[in-house]
């Protein structure tokens, strides 16, 4: 099976950027001063190139709050510590009911 074609792009970029900055030799990505300079140009080149999808918009999560950020909150505001099951006895359904509240708004 061969590459994935993300890859085989990641690559390419990897190596026009080595070339542009005359790297030779091994040289770690994204670590000191020659690796993070190459990461930041072979980046550049591989959005250049189409490798990166960008995705336009969100999703349901992104504009209200996610489901566990507002359990969170809850947990929080009920002063609540260790495992509660969401939704069964008093503080359980106490919790989920609020987390409701929260994630709706």
């Amino acid at each position: 099976m061969g590459k994935s074609r993300k890859a085989s792009s990641w690559a390419n970029a990897i190596s026009k950027a080595r070339n542009q900055l005359g790297l030779k030799g091994f040289v770690a990505i994204n670590k000191g001063s020659e690796g993070k300079e190459l990461y930041k140009l072979a980046k550049s080149i591989h959005q250049q190139n189409g490798g990166y999808r960008v995705k336009v918009g969100g999703g349901k999560s992104k504009k209200k709050g996610s489901w566990t950020q507002a359990i969170s909150r809850a947990r929080h505001e009920l002063g609540l510590t260790g495992f509660v099951a969401i939704n069964k006895g008093e503080k359980g359904k106490k919790l989920y009911n609020l987390a409701k509240q929260i994630h709706e708004e």
